[in-house]
């Protein structure tokens, strides 16, 4: 009689600790990034927006602007994805559109001389610290032409933000 009471205390301690302990993670997970990125989306640069759907990471949402004072203006939006590779590394795979303004006649060898939208499919490795700050390094191609007509252009991007 003895042994199943034990058991059964031993198994209650056990499930209440992994329950709790994964509240707790989550509780501590932060939903909303607010970062700075060179390159990546925004083309040149951007300033971003991003919110995790989730308590926890997974799917998330970005919004961004980058302009540069008489050349242009970029407005990049998206959607990710965050892989959890534990001790706060994450793999993120992501889709985007960059819409893009040019005030001025970019030389004609320039990629982006007939741009107004720029696809963005990314993939990246993202760490979050125990500041709450974000660093991400993200591989993304800009997929950009008209229909008869799609060039792709290798891209890179470099964030570092807060997480709040």
């Amino acid at each position: 009689m003895r042994k199943p009471i034990l058991l059964h205390l031993k198994l209650t301690l056990v499930f209440f600790a992994l329950h709790y302990g994964a509240a707790i993670a989550q509780a501590d997970f932060k939903k909303n990034d607010i970062y700075i990125e060179a390159g990546g989306n925004g083309l040149i640069y951007s300033l971003n927006y991003e919110r995790q759907l989730l308590g926890k990471p997974g799917l998330g949402l970005r919004a961004g602007a980058g302009w540069i004072p008489n050349l242009c203006l970029a407005i990049p939006l998206g959607v990710n994805y965050l892989f959890d590779l534990k001790q706060n590394n994450f793999i993120e795979a992501g889709a985007g559109v960059t819409f893009f303004k040019s005030y001025i006649s970019l030389k004609a060898n320039s990629w982006l001389k007939d741009a107004d939208v720029v696809l963005t499919p990314s993939i990246g490795f993202r760490r979050h610290t125990t500041k709450n700050l974000l660093l991400r390094l993200s591989v993304l191609a800009a997929v950009h032409g008209n229909q008869r007509k799609k060039e792709v252009q290798p891209w890179l991007g470099l964030s570092i933000g807060k997480r709040f």
